[in-house]
């Protein structure tokens, strides 16, 4: 089995009614990824939508969102990480973009459900010290 370039790993704390959906957008990239979800103790069906999607999974107790980040970023051997929040979905060509730009990737995000509006990045093309102070990035 021929290792994936890039993981996706989407920690989930009972958000099951979303995640589905993030996890549909992950699958949908224009190329191939690993995706891991990581069960942060849920006590909703996180790990039964998880199973039905065919997606890799991990169990674990509450740790919370950076936690069960970091037990996905762990699991996987692949180059580049992309975090995906439960409650989000990515565009099907943003890995493809991502990984042909600088180390960090910051992206427009656009609301869904009563708005779509569209939040932008401050800076396009952020660098570490930009993030001394606070993080300039929404996902």
């Amino acid at each position: 089995m021929v290792q994936a370039q890039v993981a996706i790993v989407i920690p989930c704390h009972d958000q099951a009614e979303y995640l589905l959906e993030a996890i549909e957008s992950a699958l949908a990239q224009t190329i191939p990824c690993e995706v891991i979800v990581v069960n942060d103790g849920s006590t909703d069906d996180t790990s039964k939508v998880a199973k039905a999607a065919g997606v890799r999974l991990i169990e674990q107790k509450n740790r919370g969102t950076s936690a069960a980040r970091n037990t996905g970023i762990a699991a996987t051997r692949a180059e580049w990480i992309v975090c995906l929040d439960a409650d989000d979905k990515l565009h099907r060509d943003y890995v493809k973009l991502a990984i042909n730009k600088d180390d960090i990737v910051g992206a427009a995000v656009q609301r869904f459900g009563a708005s779509s509006r569209v939040i932008r990045p401050t800076r396009l093309h952020p660098v570490c010290a930009d993030f001394v102070r606070r993080n300039i990035l929404t996902s």
